[in-house]
C-alpha cells in the first residue's frame, strides 16, 4: 500500500544527462551518483534507443534502507516520468520488464494500485479497496540493508494469508493485519535492537491500533483512528526521541503524473 510520505523526481530537459540528489536527507546518499533512479533511466532509454536528454533531480525525503521501498519507488517513478516525457503509454510493457530486473518491489511500486505480490516481486495481485488510512511512520535514522535481513533469517516463511475481506475503517483492517505477522521482524530486531524501541515507542502513544514494523525494516509504522491522533502521536515521540525520522502519512494515495 502507498502512503502520501516519499521522495520527489524532478526532470528538465537538457543537452546532456546530469542527476543531482536535494532534500533533506540527501546527504545520506552522498556520492550516490549510480542508483536505482539513474539506472532506471538509462535502461529505458537504451531499450528505447532515446538520447539521455535531461536532467534528473531525487529530492530525498526517506531514510536510506529502511524498508519502505524508497529507491524503489524513485526507479519507478523515473520510469512513468520518462514514457510521459517521451510520449509512451504509462502501461508500457517495456518499462514493466525493465522493472522486474532493476529490483524485486520495483514492478508493485510501477503499478502504483495496492496489491499483493509474490514470487521475486514480479507477480502482481490486485489487493483490496482499502479505507483512508492515517499512519505513523517512524525510523531510528538507521540503515538495515534488506539483503542483511534476509541472510539473517532462518526457517520457512508463513504461509500467504490474504485478507479474507475489504476492511471498511482503519480499525478493522488493524484487526486483521493482528492475525498477521512480519517474518522478516525477528531477524532485524536481532540485528537492530532500537527496532523494539520504536515499535514499543507507536504501540505506547494514545489510540493506537496497531504498530509493526515495515518490510525489512527499520521503519515501523502505527495505525491511527483519525489524523489527529496520528499527529499528536508524531508529537510525542519526536519530543522523547528528536533524533528518530519521524512523519505523519495517510494512505492509500496515487499521485497523478498529469
Amino acid at each position: 500500500m502507498f502512503c502520501n510520505a516519499g521522495d520527489e523526481i524532478i526532470l528538465e530537459p537538457a543537452k546532456t544527462f546530469s542527476f543531482a540528489i536535494e532534500g533533506p536527507l540527501a546527504l545520506e546518499l552522498q556520492g550516490e551518483h549510480n542508483n536505482l533512479v539513474t539506472k532506471a533511466a538509462q535502461a529505458l532509454a537504451k531499450a528505447k534507443n532515446r538520447p539521455l536528454d535531461f536532467k534528473l533531480t531525487l529530492i530525498k525525503n526517506l531514510p536510506i534502507a529502511s524498508g519502505i521501498g524508497g529507491g524503489s519507488s524513485d526507479a519507478a517513478a523515473t520510469l512513468r516520468l520518462l514514457l510521459k516525457y517521451w510520449e509512451y503509454p504509462l502501461e508500457d510493457p517495456v518499462a514493466f520488464e525493465i522493472a522486474k530486473n532493476l529490483g524485486q518491489d520495483i514492478p508493485c511500486c510501477l503499478y502504483r494500485n495496492t496489491c499483493y505480490f509474490k514470487g521475486i516481486g514480479d507477480i502482481l495481485d490486485p489487493g483490496p479497496t482499502l479505507p483512508h488510512i492515517n499512519l505513523l511512520l517512524v525510523n531510528p535514522r538507521l540503515a538495515l540493508p534488506t539483503a542483511a535481513v534476509f541472510k539473517a533469517r532462518h526457517g520457512d516463511f508463513s504461509e500467504p494469508a490474504k485478507l479474507e475481506k475489504t476492511p471498511e475503517t482503519a480499525a478493522e483492517l488493524a484487526d486483521m493485519l493482528k492475525t498477521r505477522k512480519n517474518d522478516l521482524a525477528a531477524p532485524a530486531c536481532e540485528m537492530l535492537p532500537e527496532i523494539n524501541a520504536v515499535l514499543s515507542a507507536i504501540a505506547n502513544t494514545k489510540d493506537c491500533l496497531l504498530s509493526r514494523m515495515s518490510g525489512s525494516g527499520a521503519t515501523c509504522f502505527g495505525i491511527y483512528p483519525d489524523r489527529n491522533g496520528a499527529r499528536n502521536a508524531a508529537a510525542t515521540i519526536f519530543n522523547n526521541h528528536p533524533s528518530w525520522w519521524v512523519v505523519p502519512a495517510s494512505a492509500p494515495y496515487i499521485k497523478s503524473l498529469s
